[in-house]
Order: C-alpha cells, then structure tokens, then sequence
C-alpha cells in the first residue's frame, strides 16, 4: 500500500470515530474547505448535495440531532492513492432495532476529504410467511 494510501484509511478510520463520538469539530477537520457531500437521500440520483464546510457541518448537526443515539460499527476502509471507500453499519437502537449497511465513496486532496458520497441499503426483518 502506497503512503497516500495508507495515510487516507487512516483518514477514514479517524472519521469513522469521529462520527461515533459526534465530534463535528473533529469530523469537519478533515474535510477540505471546498469538499462536497452527496447525502443518501434526496431528489438527485446522487441524493442531495452540499457543498462547502459549512453546509456539511449543518446536515451532519441536523443527522446528529434527529438520530442522536445512532452508532456506527464494522467500519471497513480501503484506499487506493486518492480514492476510497468505507463499507460500515447504522445501528440506531428501538424496538425495532434498525440497522443498514452503508457505503461512502472518498476523493482526497492534499489529506482532507473532497468528496464523499454515502450510498445506503436498510436491512429489513424477515417477514412470517
């Protein structure tokens, strides 16, 4: 693995943190001033966009505070010089527990994060036939 690789899924794994500690200041630190963040939701086949730190800081406070006990486990990262990926699980607890597998796709630019795309599929309970 080349040093830019290595050192972004050290990225992502201190991201992936992060988010688990719902540290903005931290996770909007390895974000580049002019990145761009396309949501799992939203109109777009890419699902809404945001971009620039401040709009991402906002929809990530907005996740934060409609999901606040959400966690994040088996965080997967791989990188490829300035490409990336990070395969993981949602766990937001209820009855019901729902979880979902999740998939961000990175681009990095001199060691923050410029893009990151979050792709999700829910994993529903079996159905009684």
């Amino acid at each position: 693995m080349s040093d830019t690789s290595a050192s972004n899924v050290a990225l992502m794994k201190k991201l992936g943190a992060a988010f688990n500690d719902k540290n903005l200041d931290e996770i909007m630190s390895y974000f580049a001033d002019d990145a761009i963040y396309e949501s799992y939701e939203g109109g777009a086949p890419s699902g809404d966009v945001y971009r620039g730190k401040a709009a991402i800081r906002s929809i990530f406070a907005a996740q934060f505070s409609a999901i606040p006990d959400r966690r994040f486990e088996s965080l997967l990262p791989i990188a490829q010089g300035d490409h990336g990926a990070m395969e993981y699980a949602i766990v937001i607890p209820g009855t019901p527990e729902l979880r979902a597998m999740l998939c961000d796709f990175f681009e990095f630019a001199q060691g923050k994060v410029r893009r990151k795309s979050t792709w999700l599929k829910l994993i529903k309970e079996p159905t009684a036939s």
